[in-house]
């Protein structure tokens, strides 16, 4: 893998892990915790409906959804970085 990859694959881990770290706050109810996190992840707007159904089942899975969705945003933000980084030739 090239020092870029790298790079792009160290955003959306760390992406995937402010979402996951924003689910178990939910889960602990951490609500000053929730709110500062809630500004790393975007996505984590979609997790509001499936709080209010009270459906378990359903609330993992948004859990889960949200998490990739939001590493997939961070990877794209280091594809942007990367991009940027590069000098022009």
């Amino acid at each position: 893998m090239t020092r870029d990859w790298r790079l792009i694959f160290r955003f959306a881990v760390a992406g995937f892990v402010i979402a996951t770290m924003a689910a178990f706050c939910m889960v602990f109810h951490a609500p000053n915790v929730i709110t500062n996190l809630m500004i790393l992840v975007s996505p984590g707007m979609w997790l509001f409906p499936a709080i209010a159904w009270g459906n378990v089942v359903a609330t993992w899975f948004m859990f889960g959804f949200v998490a990739i969705a939001n590493a997939v945003l961070y990877a794209i933000v280091g594809a942007v970085y990367v991009g940027l980084r590069r000098k022009p030739q």
